[in-house]
């Protein structure tokens, strides 16, 4: 995600916003791409060409629906890119650092320049209603994170990444034809038994229901129910609402019977949800999972992980993903013991004046 090289000094800024659809019609072609189109391709000089038009066509496509705008600076010397960055505006008021790099050994000239780059699409961002700005980087990689914290990040948290290989059960290996099959209304919902609980706890009366029964407002109050004393990045739940985070969830999908959503009700109240997200090549992603307080300690999270490992199965997934935060140490025990193994592991920064606000406010 980072690069170092070796140039001159650094004279002008240059920012961009955003972009039209006209701008992003011809980004990736033959045809000379827009400024910001050049600023993406730049940070991403070192990826192999078609790995680099890829990227660039999926910004541009999602300019052309109108979704997650950029905000993106560079710094230049006579028409050359010294150093850029850029961020994805994601749903649920998230500011994304997607792309850095910075050419210029480590001085100090070339940290105030970094910073004030950094600053600029901070600022843009905030403009814009921005709740969260972070940046998620590789543990390994080292040269991004010490770059994000010279310029004024700070890690808040280390996620795993896990993940669990499955074998679909027979007959669902079309997951489009099983998620139509498994689609109900809101009046015709089939409840889901889940698999006998490995603990001494007596759930027999607990089941799982589609989230597609509840309205949005009930989500949103059962979402703020679960993120209350969250060992789980406890900083990214104190910055959104909780319908930031429903929008996050949803990514623009429709609450309907589709939606692989499962709500997790005890003695026919709602005590927790699972929600899934399919991707590509038979990957589903476990996306949230969580529990109201007093339902917690009791082995109840295994419920939930096993629950949404028979629900990929069931749509014809090949393996389950999940990320927990490396501190939270009963949920990861949870995924452990389910079968979900460590993948990688990411780190996330925040802006350090987000983080001593949220100190000072706490």
């Amino acid at each position: 995600m980072g690069q170092i090289d070796e140039h001159g000094p650094v004279l002008k800024l240059f920012t961009q916003t955003g972009s039209t659809a006209a701008d992003w019609g011809n980004a990736g072609t033959r045809r000379a791409p827009s400024e910001l189109a050049r600023i993406v391709q730049w940070v991403h000089a070192e990826e192999t060409g078609g790995e680099l038009v890829t990227r660039v066509r999926e910004l541009a496509a999602d300019m052309q629906q109108g979704r997650r705008p950029i905000a993106a600076a560079s710094v230049g010397l006579e028409g050359e890119i010294l150093a850029a960055c850029y961020f994805r505006q994601l749903p649920g008021r998230v500011g994304d650092l997607a792309g850095l790099r910075i050419a210029k050994a480590r001085t100090p000239a070339g940290e105030s320049t970094v910073r004030q780059l950094m600053a600029h699409c901070e600022s843009e961002l905030v403009d814009r209603g921005i709740a969260q700005i972070q940046a998620v980087v590789p543990d390994t990689d080292w040269n991004t994170r010490e770059w994000l914290e010279i310029v004024g990040f700070e890690c808040v948290a280390k996620v795993e990444r896990r993940v669990v290989h499955l074998s679909p059960v027979a007959g669902s290996s079309n997951r489009g034809a099983l998620i139509d099959n498994l689609a109900v209304t809101r009046s015709t919902v089939e409840d889901m038994e889940f698999p006998r609980s490995r603990t001494a706890h007596d759930h027999r009366r607990d089941r799982f229901v589609r989230a597609a029964t509840f309205s949005e407002r009930d989500l949103v109050q059962l979402l703020s129910q679960t993120f209350e004393g969250t060992l789980d990045c406890p900083l990214l739940n104190a910055l959104r609402k909780p319908e930031d985070f429903l929008a996050s969830f949803l990514d623009g999908a429709a609450l309907d019977g589709t939606l692989p959503w499962w709500i997790y009700l005890r003695d026919e109240e709602p005590a927790g949800c699972v929600l899934l997200k399919n991707h590509a090549e038979q990957i589903t992603e476990l996306a949230y999972m969580g529990l109201v307080p007093e339902c917690r300690g009791q082995g109840r999270g295994h419920l939930l992980v096993d629950h949404a490992i028979d629900q990929t199965r069931r749509m014809g997934g090949s393996a389950l993903v999940a990320a927990v935060d490396a501190n939270n140490a009963p949920a990861v025990r949870t995924y452990a013991r389910s079968g979900l193994h460590v993948l990688d592991t990411m780190v996330v920064l925040f802006p350090r004046r987000t983080v001593q606000r949220h100190r000072k406010s706490a």
